[in-house]
C-alpha cells in the first residue's frame, strides 16, 4: 500500500478524498494523513476518518512535522496559487505528488516543478484527467497515422454558464494576483483547461510530444465581478501544426458541454467527451458525458497508483503541463481584457448570471466556420 496524504478536503478537494477513501477501502493506499484548511461539512467524510483514524491537521507545516518522510504519494487539490509551493514542500519530504490542474500560476513555477521532481527522482503528476483515459492516446495515434491527413485546423467550443457567486466561493476565484502570490484563474486556464491540453497534445507532433504556443491572437473579456476574462476567443500558433482555435466563455446563455473538431486534408474528428465521430463514423466509449467525467477522475488515480507500483500506465507528469500555462501568460501579456457593451443580467436558480448579449451564437458560428469573434 502506498503511504498518502492529501491537502485540501473540501470544495474540489472532496472528489479527491472520495477517491482515497475509495483505494483506502480497496487496500491500494494507506490514507495517513489529511489536511483540512477548511472544516468539512459532509457527514459521511467526517465519520469515515474518524473510524479509521487519519490524522488530521490544519496546515501542511503540521503535517510535515507530524509526518516527516512517512508519506510516499501527496494529493494537492488546493488553489492554484499553492500548487508551486506545496509542491516544492512535498518533494522536499521526499514524496511523490500528484497536483490538481493547472499545474501551477506560471510557466516559470511549472519549470521549477519538474526541475525538484527531477532532482528528487520524483514523479509529480498533474490533474489533467483526460491524459489518464486510453482513448485520449488513441485519438492521437489516429491523427499521427493520418486518418484525416495533414491538419489544417483545431477548434474548441465551449459554453458553461456561471452566477456570480462562482466568483465568491474562494479568495482566489478569477484572480491574477493575490498580495505576492500569483494566481492567473480564468475561464481558459481553469474550468476549461483541460480541454485545452488535450488540444496541444493532440497537435504534437510525436506520440508523447505537446505543441507549445507561441503567439496568440483575438480577444478576452469579463462580465463578472473579477480580475481575469471570463470569455475568450482565440487562435494559437505554435511550434507544430496550424493555429489553435478556442471560443469558451462562462458569460453565456445556454451550456454547450466542450467539443473539439480536427479538419484534416482528408477527412475530420470530432471529439464530444464521451464519444467522437471520425470521417461521419461514430464511436462511442461512455455512455454519456457525466460517464465520461466520472471515469476521467477514476482512471486518473487508478493510473497514478499503478504507475507509482511499476505499471506501464498512461499519466500526465508536470513536464506535459506546460502549454495552457503557457497559453495563459501569452494571452496576459498580447491582449487586453475588454468590457463587452452589452451585458444582461438574469436572475437564475444559481443566482444571478451575465451574459453578453448575442455571444453564445457568435462562438458557435465562429466553432461552426474555423474562426474566432471580433470585438463585443
Amino acid at each position: 500500500m502506498i503511504k498518502t496524504a492529501l491537502i485540501g478536503t473540501t470544495s474540489y478537494g472532496s472528489l479527491y478524498l472520495k477517491n482515497l477513501m475509495r483505494l483506502h477501502e480497496k487496500g491500494q493506499v494507506d490514507l495517513l494523513a489529511v489536511v483540512n484548511h477548511h472544516p468539512l461539512t459532509d457527514p459521511a467524510a467526517k465519520a469515515w476518518l474518524k473510524t479509521h483514524k487519519i490524522a488530521q491537521y490544519q496546515d501542511s507545516k503540521s503535517l510535515w512535522q507530524a509526518q516527516s518522510q512517512n508519506i510516499e504519494l501527496c494529493c494537492i487539490p488546493t488553489g492554484i496559487g499553492a500548487h508551486h509551493a506545496l509542491t516544492i514542500e512535498a518533494l522536499a519530504q521526499n514524496a511523490h505528488v500528484l497536483v490538481e490542474k493547472p499545474a501551477a500560476a506560471t510557466p516559470q513555477q511549472i519549470s521549477a516543478m519538474a526541475k525538484a521532481a527531477n532532482n528528487a527522482n520524483k514523479n509529480v503528476y498533474v490533474g489533467y484527467q483526460n491524459m489518464y483515459e486510453n482513448e485520449t492516446y488513441y485519438i492521437k495515434n489516429l491523427l499521427l497515422n493520418g486518418a484525416i491527413g495533414e491538419i489544417e485546423s483545431m477548434n474548441l467550443l465551449g459554453l458553461w454558464p456561471r452566477a456570480t457567486a462562482y466568483y465568491q466561493r474562494n479568495y482566489w476565484a478569477g484572480k491574477i494576483q493575490n498580495a505576492s502570490e500569483p494566481i492567473y484563474d480564468s475561464v481558459l486556464h481553469n474550468a476549461f483547461a483541460h480541454f485545452v491540453n488535450l488540444m496541444f497534445f493532440w497537435s504534437g507532433a510525436s506520440e508523447r510530444e505537446f505543441s507549445k504556443p507561441e503567439t496568440v491572437r483575438g480577444n478576452m473579456w469579463r462580465c463578472a465581478p473579477a480580475e481575469s476574462f471570463d470569455s475568450c476567443s482565440v487562435a494559437f500558433a505554435t511550434d507544430n501544426r496550424p493555429e489553435i482555435l478556442i471560443n469558451i466563455s462562462h458569460s453565456c446563455r445556454q451550456n454547450i458541454d466542450p467539443k473539439i473538431k480536427i479538419v484534416g486534408s482528408e477527412g475530420s474528428l470530432e471529439w464530444f467527451g464521451y464519444y467522437y465521430i471520425l470521417n461521419n463514423e461514430k464511436h462511442q466509449y461512455h455512455a454519456d458525458m457525466q460517464t465520461a467525467l466520472e471515469a476521467a477522475r477514476t482512471n486518473m488515480f487508478d493510473h497514478v497508483i499503478a504507475h507509482l507500483n511499476g505499471e506501464d500506465v498512461t499519466v500526465c507528469e508536470v513536464a506535459d503541463a506546460a502549454s495552457p500555462t503557457i497559453a495563459m501568460h501569452l494571452m496576459m501579456k498580447q491582449l487586453k481584457i475588454e468590457i463587452p457593451l452589452k451585458i444582461i443580467e438574469t436572475k437564475t436558480e444559481f443566482g444571478t448570471q451575465l451574459s453578453v448579449e448575442g455571444l453564445d451564437q457568435r462562438m458557435i458560428y465562429a466553432y461552426q466556420n474555423k474562426t474566432i469573434v471580433g470585438g463585443l
